[in-house]
């Protein structure tokens, strides 16, 4: 769908115009997909489709036009690092287009940040749930709501306090919601539960490529396929993770995000990976902002040390400011 087409769907002229100056010259299946559902009239509706196919873009639309309409929004998000990403998106990116006319807040664990007197709330579920038993002001009535990562609902140490809010935005009577989901398999069975619409697209515009490196042997397949197809021309790969990531990089496929079962790995990993780099200029004044605004722990000296050769570490050690460099 081109924008020229969203437009008579309830899309805001002048939101279509920030993401034209972002580069955008249509939109994806999923998000036509809500589009035609009634996104920009106000519609709710849960919506499942695969990661990175637009789903964001889908409640950001509904957080915007909600509150260029006046109507208070929150943006609800399943982690604090999540909700400063949003929270700096929406301060940023909209700046000086759309910020003059509505307020951007945030409300995390460790990070609170503007009345919310109008505009975007940007907060976790367990904060909001907090907030909302305490205080009147944060009933959902009349109120645009975005519930990201919804699928949350069925996690084992997490899943009852959303449960919980999700039946007090259900009960609410906002005046629109957006589910978000990757992984709900029942979409017609929550959205029936929100007494609103269900999408459902498995299609990806962007295919992900997912391979698979063992014992010299390299595996790949599309997203969404079952076979799996062996690479001849790469069985020279081998299971270290710092050789990976270096022959990822030589493909030209950075940044590179590395997962560990441990925060120690996490930082022999950084500090073996930086090794192998030579210090960068630009890199180097991200380290002496780390130095400036923390404690100078041995934790963030190591971080200090690995940043100076663009690689870093990121844990539930670290500080809101470290975590934010």
């Amino acid at each position: 769908m081109d924008f020229k087409e969203a437009s008579t769907f309830g899309i805001n002229e002048e939101v279509l115009s920030v993401y034209q100056k972002l580069g955008w010259e249509s939109f994806t299946r999923v998000q036509s997909k809500a589009i035609e559902s009634g996104l920009g009239k106000g519609s709710s509706m849960v919506v499942s489709a695969p990661t990175s196919s637009g789903k964001t873009t889908i409640g950001e639309i509904a957080a915007i036009l909600g509150a260029l309409e006046g109507k208070k929004t929150v943006y609800l998000v399943s982690h604090r690092a999540l909700a400063e990403e949003k929270y700096n998106y929406f301060k940023t990116v909209f700046r000086d287009e759309l910020e003059k006319l509505f307020d951007v807040s945030i409300a995390t664990g460790d990070h609170v940040d503007g009345d919310w007197d109008n505009g975007i709330l940007v907060s976790t579920y367990e904060k909001y749930l907090s907030l909302i038993t305490t205080s009147s002001n944060f009933s959902f009535e009349g109120k645009v709501v975005i519930a990201d990562e919804i699928q949350i609902l069925s996690d084992v140490s997490r899943g009852s306090e959303i449960e919980i809010l999700c039946t007090i935005i259900r009960m609410g009577s906002p005046a629109q919601f957006i589910g978000l989901t990757a992984t709900v398999p029942n979409v017609d069975e929550l959205s029936t539960w929100f007494n609103c619409k269900g999408i459902k697209i498995s299609h990806r515009d962007v295919p992900l490529r997912q391979e698979i490196w063992n014992e010299g042997r390299l595996f790949h397949n599309l997203y969404g396929q079952d076979e799996l197809f062996e690479d001849q021309e790469n069985a020279h790969v081998v299971n270290d993770t710092i050789h990976v990531v270096n022959n990822l990089l030589n493909l030209k496929l950075g940044p590179i995000l590395v997962f560990t079962m441990t925060k120690p790995r996490a930082i022999e990993l950084a500090q073996g990976f930086s090794g192998t780099r030579e210090k960068d200029i630009s890199a180097i004044i991200v380290g002496e902002q780390i130095e400036l605004f923390s404690e100078l722990t041995i934790t963030v000296g190591i971080l200090k040390e690995t940043c100076e050769r663009r690689t870093a570490f990121h844990s539930g050690d670290l500080s809101f400011e470290e975590r934010g460099r």
